[in-house]
């Protein structure tokens, strides 16, 4: 009897717009849930042959990007490859009368001003709320193959400098995981690479760049 073929492996990608794939050139609208397949995600996809599934969505908040691997861990294999990047502390999700909502400090409506201005407004707290999200999805993934990145430079330099942490937690994070750009986030770090200075998000160009750092990071 002919054995069913196995599934093939799965590159599954967490993050916000910038994973989602916002202003690049098959993804000019943003409209989601139609995702770009010319993010570094998607390209590091197509050149293992994987199957890719995106589930970033814009403007995400890091305890949500964390929420999406929560409800999608059973479903990842040991052999499939999942990509997170981070995105700025300032932004927490909440449910709210409308659904779950991100919160950031652009928002205009009266819970967000409420919550910037009584909840988070230490820069200290934002940071330890964003690592312990972290934290939480190297725990999940601990076993499967996985490899971290960020959107924001603070971060990664928070990362490096461990000290500047007030959280016991950021000497548990394993480094090793990460894609570390020079001390950067992508945005500044595709910038610097490119010598270009992006007004909204990073352009095809330095996804592509993206993309082959983390296939040489993955050989």
């Amino acid at each position: 009897m002919k054995q069913p073929k196995n599934r093939p492996e799965t590159l599954w990608a967490f993050g916000d717009s910038y994973t989602f794939g916002y202003e690049l050139s098959d993804c000019p609208t943003n409209v989601e849930p139609n995702h770009s397949h010319l993010t570094y995600s998607a390209l590091v996809a197509k050149h293992l042959g994987y199957d890719y599934k995106c589930l970033a969505m814009g403007y995400y908040a890091n305890n949500a990007i964390c929420r999406t691997i929560i409800e999608n861990i059973n479903n990842i294999k040991q052999d499939d490859l999942v990509l997170v990047m981070w995105t700025f502390p300032i932004r927490r999700e909440f449910m709210l009368d409308n659904g779950l909502t991100t919160i950031g400090r652009e928002d205009d409506h009266e819970f967000a001003k409420h919550y910037i201005k009584y909840c988070d407004l230490d820069d200290g707290t934002m940071f330890d709320l964003t690592l312990k999200d972290i934290y939480t999805a190297q725990a999940l993934l601990q076993n499967h193959n996985y490899l971290f990145l960020n959107t924001v430079t603070e971060i990664s330099q928070k990362l490096i400098n461990r000290d500047e942490w007030s959280s016991p937690l950021a000497e548990r994070i394993n480094l090793d995981r990460w894609v570390m750009l020079d001390g950067l986030g992508f945005h500044e770090w595709s910038e610097q690479q490119l010598g270009v200075k992006y007004n909204g998000h990073p352009l095809d160009s330095a996804h592509q760049l993206l993309a082959e750092k983390i296939i040489e990071t993955t050989r």
